[in-house]
C-alpha cells in the first residue's frame, strides 16, 4: 500500500498542469486518498493523510529547505533558489532577487522566473501550493499562474507579534507569518481554495480574522 501511494503521487500522467495541481491538492488537503487495508477489523477503505496537520511540529512531518536544486527534463533545466519540502513533496517555491535591482522590477522578475520554470518543467509544480517572491526589502506570496499584481503582502506575523519576530522587514514578517512549522501546514490545509480557474490563498487579514473568530467562538465567556 505504501508503494501504491508513492506511485499514485509520482506517476501522474496528464497534459494539464492546472487539473493535476488541483487533484493533488485534494489528495493532500481535501478528501485525501484511500487504500484497502485491514487494521484489525477486516479489510476496509482507509483514508491516508500524508501530513499531520493537527500537530505540524510532530515528527510525522519532515521539513526540508533546499537551495539551488536542479530539475532536468527534455526541455532543459531549472534551478529554483529555494524549495520547501514536507514529507518529500515540494510544496513551496521561493525566488530571490537582488534588492539592488530597480524596486519596480524586483518582484515582477521573480514571477517571470516562475513562469519560465513552469514552461520548462511543469512537473515540478504538480505539488506546489505557494510561490514566494522576495528581494529582502520586498516579499509577496502568490499561487500557481497568478500574475505579479495578485501576489500579496504578509504584513502581520500573527499569532506572533512584530516584537517577537524582532523585525519589521517584509521578508522577515512573511517568513514568520507563513513559513514557520507551526503555521505552514494549517495555512495550506485551511486557507487555499480553487475558484474556477483561480487558486486563491488568504490574505494575512483574513487569516488573522478567522483564527481570532474561531478562538473566540471556542473560548468566549459570553454566548
Amino acid at each position: 500500500n505504501v508503494n501504491k501511494l508513492v506511485h499514485k503521487f509520482t506517476a501522474v500522467t496528464t497534459t494539464d498542469l492546472w487539473e493535476t495541481n488541483k487533484q493533488i491538492f485534494e489528495w493532500l488537503f481535501g478528501e485525501g486518498v484511500t487504500v484497502e487495508q485491514d487494521v484489525g477489523s477486516g479489510k476496509k477503505a482507509q483514508t491516508v493523510r500524508i501530513f499531520n496537520v493537527e500537530d505540524p511540529t510532530s515528527s510525522d512531518n519532515e521539513y526540508l529547505a533546499v537551495n539551488q536544486l536542479t530539475y532536468t527534463n527534455a526541455n532543459g533545466s531549472i534551478r529554483p533558489d529555494i524549495l520547501l519540502y514536507i514529507n518529500g513533496l515540494p510544496l513551496v517555491i521561493v525566488e530571490c532577487k537582488s534588492p539592488k535591482l530597480q524596486p519596480e522590477k524586483q518582484l515582477p522578475e521573480c514571477v517571470k522566473q516562475f513562469e519560465r520554470y513552469v514552461e520548462t518543467n511543469d512537473r515540478a509544480f504538480y505539488y506546489n501550493q505557494l510561490m514566494i517572491a522576495t528581494s529582502y526589502d520586498r516579499a509577496r506570496v502568490g499561487t500557481l499562474f497568478a500574475k505579479a499584481q495578485h501576489y500579496g503582502l504578509w504584513s502581520d506575523p500573527y499569532p506572533l507579534t512584530k516584537e517577537e519576530v524582532g523585525s519589521d522587514n517584509p521578508q522577515a514578517l512573511l517568513i514568520a507569518g507563513i513559513l514557520r512549522k507551526e503555521v505552514l501546514l494549517p495555512l495550506l490545509n485551511n486557507y487555499i481554495v480553487y475558484d474556477g480557474k483561480v487558486k486563491k490563498f488568504a490574505r494575512y487579514q483574513q487569516f488573522r480574522a478567522v483564527e481570532k473568530a474561531v478562538t473566540r467562538i471556542l473560548t468566549g465567556e459570553k454566548p
